[in-house]
């Protein structure tokens, strides 16, 4: 299946299989944001790095987020056909220690 419109992508995250997935991807990354490093239970967001393939639960597919960094990543990857993208995202990830899944998934 399919899914590609923005409803059909909030019914989805209404289902068994991708709270369960949900749920074991932040037990798996000990509830902790790849970006920033905050860790906390609640608030945390799952980003789908390949969002054109949006049911593919492939665990290295997803960074857990905490809702701050899920929306500058959001707003960074909208500027992606910019000018000075490339510039953007090191001065972005370059302000976070640590593992930053991006990097590994092949999108810089």
């Amino acid at each position: 299946m399919k899914i590609k419109s923005g409803k059909e992508k909030t019914e989805y995250r209404k289902t068994k299989e991708w709270k369960a997935f949900r749920l074991s991807i932040l037990k798996d990354r000990n509830y902790k944001c790849e970006c920033c490093g905050v860790t906390k239970k609640s608030g945390l967001q799952i980003h789908h790095i390949f969002p054109e393939e949006y049911d593919n639960l492939e665990p290295e597919r997803f960074a857990v987020l905490c809702s701050s960094c899920h929306k500058e990543v959001s707003r960074m990857e909208r500027l992606k056909h910019y000018e000075n993208y490339d510039q953007q995202w090191l001065e972005f990830y370059g302000r976070f220690v640590g593992k930053w899944i991006y990097f590994q998934a092949g999108k810089f």
